[in-house]
């Protein structure tokens, strides 16, 4: 576990700077507050904790393996959501009496710091969406009723446990007739716990696998590694497609479903994508997946897709609340980040995934729950979703869905 012990050495070398930066600015603060300092010199340590933490976030990512933005990232938010609510806080206790506005801004800067740390590291990473989307399928499918599709993408983990198994059993008692996972499965940069989590999530695989009635498919993801992926599917019913079709019989409606590679799915250029995104058959439908949503703007524009699913941007995982995902790592415009919506006439459902980034990255989600998805595609008219965190719950805008 070479990776896992780097990482936390880091975080020892990092949480011990801060300690002591955070005693040492207590111990500085509380003279100056003697002397009859102002506010600027009594708020001067905090600020320079502060910093020390934003520029150990940038020393430390040059220490050890991983990638080095998300490292920054990590103890970026290790400094912001962890250190500054409790050196806030602390401050604002020595400074009460002699400058009471500055304790009460201290104060307020604490709790609101902790309260946004609260959500980002406690309360989002462990929520689970169950999400549903309605979708209208082309009139020239003679759907007797609507293809059941479940979605999953992003389970990116690297401890299969008591979640996986849950959300994962949940949408196998779906019994929905197809099964698509839009990759990242594991994220195990040690050979040796990848293969110890493949064992682990396998079964959960093949019993999800077998569950569908018309199949189960799956695409690479960016976390996936080449040499242990076709050993975590072995055995488990999933398909891999890699820039291949497969056309099913989906209650007498011939499906082409069409797997994309991950530099494919990437791609935006209509002409690159042409030869892997032929029409539908003739009186079917033509559902295209990848792992990222970006091809769909290629489907689009070649107008041979009916339903484009796709993963990777985990919806953002921090979404500000009037604004959207600051950074959702595609090319497409943001409100595509996730859930159901539209290219043109091409409805595209992006999950924000079961799991999230781990290896160096802050294991954050801010107002930007996991999800499992379940897409009802057919006869129906009208378009929309439902959104139920472990229980049914109706927004008015499609069906009310229950695990």
């Amino acid at each position: 576990m070479e990776f896992e012990s780097h990482l936390l050495l880091r975080d020892a070398v990092f949480w011990a700077v801060m300690a002591a930066a955070g005693v040492g600015s207590l111990v500085a603060s509380r003279r100056a507050l003697g002397r009859g300092a102002g506010a600027p010199a009594a708020a001067a340590p905090v600020v320079l904790v502060v910093a020390l933490g934003v520029a150990s976030g940038f020393v430390l990512a040059t220490a050890g393996p991983g990638h080095p933005a998300f490292t920054v990232l990590r103890y970026l938010a290790f400094t912001g959501l962890a250190a500054l609510p409790a050196l806030a806080v602390g401050h604002a206790f020595l400074a009460r009496r002699a400058l009471p506005r500055l304790a009460a801004a201290w104060a307020a800067l604490g709790l609101t710091s902790a309260a946004v740390g609260l959500e980002a590291l406690v309360l989002g990473p462990s929520r689970v969406e169950r999400v549903e989307h309605v979708v209208e399928a082309p009139a020239r499918a003679r759907l007797s009723s609507p293809l059941r599709i479940a979605h999953v993408s992003d389970i990116q983990t690297d401890r299969v446990g008591p979640r996986e198994e849950l959300w994962l059993g949940r949408v196998a008692a779906e019994r929905p007739d197809l099964v698509v996972i839009t990759g990242d499965f594991l994220q195990c940069p040690d050979p040796a716990r990848y293969r110890e989590q493949s064992e682990r999530l396998r079964p959960l695989l093949a019993a999800l696998a077998a569950s569908a009635r018309y199949g189960a498919f799956a695409v690479w993801g960016n976390v996936d590694p080449r040499d242990g992926f076709p050993d975590l599917l072995r055995g488990t019913g999933l398909e891999l497609l890699e820039d291949e079709s497969r056309v099913l019989d989906a209650g007498g409606v011939p499906l082409r479903l069409t797997g994309l590679s991950l530099a494919h799915g990437f791609a935006m250029d209509a002409a690159v994508l042409r030869p892997f995104l032929p029409p539908a058959p003739e009186g079917g439908l033509h559902l295209a997946f990848a792992h990222a949503p970006d091809f769909a703007a290629a489907a689009t524009e070649l107008g041979t897709v009916d339903l484009a699913l796709a993963g990777h941007t985990h919806g953002g995982q921090v979404v500000v609340p009037g604004f959207g995902p600051p950074l959702t790592l595609s090319r497409l415009p943001r409100r595509h980040a996730s859930g159901l919506s539209f290219l043109g006439a091409l409805p595209l459902v992006v999950s924000k995934g079961l799991g999230m980034e781990r290896s160096t990255a802050p294991r954050i989600r801010f107002f930007c729950p996991s999800d499992v998805t379940l897409v009802s595609w057919g006869p129906p008219a009208g378009r929309g979703s439902v959104t139920a965190p472990g229980r049914a719950q109706d927004r008015g805008d499609g069906r009310t869905g229950k695990m």
